[in-house]
């Protein structure tokens, strides 16, 4: 296995099939791969955004900041800043 895949998969070699499915194969592994990322990297963005509103405590005893409104409005300018935008 000496020759490159362009030889390989190119008119000068045999069973050319075989290289371009591999090939296909591959290319498929990969955005089967990025599809999987992008869907993990988009739960925890949320997950990240969202957990501060179910945390706060629901005493009144704390600053506004700390409570359940505070914190998701905390939550709703995240979201806004990060993913409101459409320069994106």
């Amino acid at each position: 296995m000496r020759k490159t895949i362009s030889a390989m998969a190119g008119q000068a070699g045999s069973d050319r099939w075989i290289m371009t499915g591999g090939i296909f194969l591959v290319a498929g592994c990969y955005l089967v791969t990025a599809a999987g990322h992008l869907a993990w990297t988009t739960l925890g963005a949320v997950t990240i955004a969202v957990w501060p509103a179910f945390a706060a405590p629901r005493t009144s005893s704390r600053p506004l900041i700390l409570s359940g409104y505070g914190s998701a409005a905390i939550t709703a300018v995240f979201v806004r800043t990060n993913y409101g935008r459409s320069d994106k």
